[in-house]
């Protein structure tokens, strides 16, 4: 699961949470936190993936204090909204930025995808426990991810690897990785995808992965927002 922090005043954080349903209803949950002062307290101590900010450059002291919270969130992916023209200068050195002049659904879409590859470029791996053993595996190597009575198997590249634990819990580590859950029982890694049919995933090896009736409809959508999103090229339909 992604946490966020919107540290915006009222209208655009409103409008943030609006894009972000997006995602949370199709492709990975998120946990929203929302602080529509505009102001941000050093002493908070939850834990944020990503961080949005409102930096009004007429507000004296405002970049002291963001140098402050990087350093209490040295691990959050930061992504700043900003008015007008004369704030890209101290921002010029920050890779995510939003225009709020001219925000719409398409690119803070981009700009959020871009900020969440990067998260994922810092949290690859994943450890699994199964008795008293560990297991640590890269997350782009994992192919697809079979859950029953409380266990999971892990399917990748090298093998694959049994664990405690149940498929939602691994869902919601997975998800902002590209795992799209195709069945009550079943994620899959949508890299890996070959073809989308009505009651399987065929994966590139020749894996067939079933689809339940109840999950495929939101599975497609995520599948091809996520696509969208990831820039795969398609060919017209027709």
């Amino acid at each position: 699961m992604i946490s966020i922090c919107i540290n915006n005043y009222e209208e655009i954080s409103q409008q943030i949470e609006l894009y972000l349903t997006t995602f949370n209803e199709l492709i990975f949950p998120i946990n929203i936190s929302i602080n529509r002062s505009g102001s941000f307290s050093t002493t908070q101590h939850e834990s944020y993936n990503i961080i949005f900010f409102h930096l009004d450059m007429n507000a004296i002291g405002r970049w002291d204090l963001v140098e402050r919270i990087k350093q209490q969130y040295p691990n959050s992916i930061w992504i700043f909204t900003y008015s007008g023209n004369n704030s890209l200068r101290a921002l010029q050195s920050e890779p995510f930025l939003l225009n709020e002049e001219t925000l719409n659904q398409s690119t803070f879409n981009e700009v959020f995808m871009q900020a969440i590859n990067q998260y994922n470029d810092l949290h690859p791996t994943i450890t699994l426990q199964n008795k008293n053993i560990r297991y640590r595996i890269k997350i782009n190597d994992i192919k697809y991810v079979e859950g029953y009575n409380r266990h999971i198997i892990v399917y990748t590249e090298g093998g694959k690897y049994e664990a405690v634990g149940k498929v939602s819990d691994a869902f919601d580590i997975l998800a902002p990785h590209g795992f799209i859950r195709v069945h009550q029982g079943y994620l899959v890694n949508i890299n890996y995808i070959r073809v989308f049919d009505k009651t399987d995933v065929i994966l590139t090896d020749g894996t067939k992965v079933m689809i339940s009736a109840r999950k495929r409809k939101p599975a497609l959508q995520a599948f091809d927002l996520f696509s969208d999103l990831l820039h795969y090229q398609k060919l017209p339909v027709t």
